[in-house]
């Protein structure tokens, strides 16, 4: 049977157990965490990410210390046995609480430490950093995340995406989705009823006795205010207040 390599950060015995600090950034970079580099300035500030399945969540050295703890507050007590998945690296006995006790008490500053030395990632491929591909949007295709999916815009179609299916095509960052989920509606809303009605010139040849039947769509005038009122979403009002996203799915659809 194959020997399990123990993943644990710590050495010594339950009596003495303290952690070192290169195999926590072993653990960490396992888990997904590294730092992302902005500019092509090797000095520059560098942003602490935790890759989730895709989705790139900030962190810093509060936020990780607390996610350690977590982990380890739902991993099995049996898991810390000599020979398991986190059986102490030099072969001594320890148990879930003690690790937990040890994180308790090891210092911000310590954290912070250790994440200057994860691996450095980068959109640009800097050098001596690793490119990191991100899902962005592509010429005639444009993008909108929720929590439930993502929405791709085309000018045939308007489709939810689920983040599974497009994992393999970039990553996206936690903060540029849209915190609420979206359900399509194709019923006609009242505004999009406005803007037709306001659009309609009387056709003089018909007799209905619905007089909605009367008057006929500019087509021409309704393409020309939904294209301005797109770019008017896109590229001036979107940008500041996204909570427009769904408007502008109805106009430019």
């Amino acid at each position: 049977m194959k020997k399990i390599e123990s993943r644990a950060f710590w050495v010594g015995s339950e009596t003495k157990t303290k952690i070192n600090d290169y195999l926590l950034r072993g653990f960490l970079t396992e888990e997904g965490f590294a730092q992302f580099q902005y500019t092509s300035k090797r000095t520059s500030r560098k942003q602490i990410f935790y890759n989730n399945q895709g989705i790139l969540e900030l962190h810093d050295a509060t936020s990780i210390k607390t996610w350690l703890r977590r982990y380890f507050e739902f991993t099995a007590d049996g898991d810390f046995k000599s020979g398991k998945m986190f059986g102490a690296k030099d072969g001594g006995n320890t148990n879930r609480y003690t690790v937990l006790s040890i994180l308790q008490s090891y210092s911000i500053s310590k954290v912070e430490s250790v994440l200057t030395q994860l691996d450095v990632y980068s959109q640009g491929g800097y050098k001596d950093t690793t490119p990191l591909d991100l899902f962005n949007d592509k010429d005639g295709v444009a993008h909108i995340r929720f929590k439930n999916g993502i929405v791709r815009v085309t000018k045939k179609e308007i489709k939810l995406l689920s983040y599974s299916s497009v994992k393999n095509q970039g990553a996206v960052w936690e903060s540029s989705i849209i915190q609420r989920d979206i359900e399509f509606d194709s019923s006609e809303g009242l505004y999009e009823q406005f803007c037709k009605g306001a659009l309609s010139f009387k056709n003089s040849e018909s007799m209905s006795d619905v007089w909605m039947n009367n008057y006929d769509l500019d087509e021409d005038q309704y393409l020309a205010m939904r294209t301005g009122l797109g770019y008017c979403f896109t590229h001036i009002i979107r940008p500041k207040f996204q909570s427009v996203s769904i408007l502008l799915i109805v106009i430019v659809s």
